[in-house]
């Protein structure tokens, strides 16, 4: 089964790495915040739940994870101060 090594990644990525406070309102998140804070990976999954549960979608796989991350980081880069809700709300599943 190809999800407990990339659970066992995240875990271990995620003890190995140094605490740090994220926190903000996904309404308000732009393009330059996720730039600025560098946590694209996590606006992306945070993304990925937020697309599943507006269309009753639940399956995922690594190619719909890397063309929602390609989505959003080209139109970012078109519209940096673009939310990222402006951006989502024409992506579907």
């Amino acid at each position: 089964m190809r999800v407990l090594p990339f659970i066992a990644i995240l875990f271990s990525v995620g003890l190995a790495a140094t605490p740090q406070a994220f926190e903000f309102d996904m309404r308000a998140l732009t393009c330059d915040d996720v730039n600025t804070t560098r946590q694209a990976e996590t606006v992306a999954t945070w993304l990925d739940g937020y697309l599943a549960a507006a269309s009753g979608d639940t399956r995922t796989s690594d190619a719909w994870i890397e063309a929602l991350y390609a989505y959003v980081e080209a139109e970012c880069r078109r519209n940096p101060k673009a939310t990222i809700f402006s951006i989502v709300g024409a992506k579907r599943r």
